[in-house]
């Protein structure tokens, strides 16, 4: 199994030119770890897309970041915030529908970003330390609060259900294992998974603000190092071609990524 919770996967003659040319693909590399296509250590890890669910890992390219919220499930870098959020949502949306919930609602505090502005400020950085061959070839994560920079709220979900049915304790149980969920990942509402389990019912009302999405956020700003380390000319085209991924087909100049969630749900 991989120690890490990122992700490049390669073919063979990219990852042996990697290998060769440590310090001008190491911003391209970033915090991943470079793994072969059809690798053994592949096999029981997925990557799960927007609207896919989970498959094998082992015959894609590309870069994918741990989701955290299942076990071994990977998502792909260039789409991993709205791939993040929305299984976030569904997964606490389903948790609290199985736990008797007769409404819920999840407001999220989005950050749009344009990107193609905040690369310049990372590919002058990265570009610097590649050709001056420094020992810190890595990151400039520093904040860009700029005009391109806009907050805005927006409703992720909301519903309600009339007339309480939830699963049994037993099922629910099952159901959580079933599905892998990663409970840690939640664990702003593990006390109430935890009464749901001792008492199989749930009276009241959870409301909880901010719940920080910082991981969500960080990889954002990998993306944004990364993309800039693409539009670089430091790093050869060779090793462009043999990762095959264009940022600026996959990713839309404006991303948005959420700071937190705000969630109400009713018992």
């Amino acid at each position: 199994m991989f120690d890490k919770d990122k992700l490049l996967i390669v073919d063979e003659q990219t990852k042996f030119s990697m290998e060769r040319n440590p310090v001008k693909t190491s911003a391209v590399k970033g915090h991943f770890q470079v793994c072969e296509l059809g690798s053994e250590e592949l096999k029981n890890i997925y990557v799960k897309t927007l609207h896919d669910k989970p498959y094998p890992l082992i015959d894609k390219k590309g870069y994918f970041v741990e989701s955290k919220l299942y076990e071994n499930v990977f998502y792909p870098l260039e789409s991993f915030n709205e791939c993040y959020e929305k299984d976030l949502s569904s997964i606490i949306t389903q948790i609290a529908f199985n736990m008797g919930a007769q409404s819920v609602s999840i407001i999220s505090d989005t950050k749009e970003t344009k990107v193609s502005e905040n690369s310049k400020s990372f590919k002058s950085n990265i570009d610097a330390d590649i050709l001056g061959y420094g020992g810190n070839v890595g990151f400039n994560h520093g904040k860009n609060d700029n005009s391109d920079n806009k907050m805005k709220k927006s409703y992720k979900y909301a519903a309600n259900i009339k007339g309480k049915s939830c699963l049994s304790k037993e099922d629910f149980k099952k159901w959580i294992e079933d599905e892998k969920i990663n409970l840690y990942e939640i664990n702003f509402i593990q006390p109430y998974i935890d009464r749901f389990l001792i008492d199989g019912h749930l009276e009241g009302v959870f409301n909880q603000e901010e719940v920080s999405l910082e991981y969500s956020k960080n990889v954002h700003e990998e993306y944004t190092s990364i993309k800039a380390a693409f539009d670089g000319s430091a790093v050869p085209n060779y090793i462009k071609v043999g990762l095959g991924i264009d940022f600026n087909k996959n990713g839309a100049s404006e991303r948005k990524w959420a700071k937190y969630f705000n969630i109400h749900i009713e018992f």
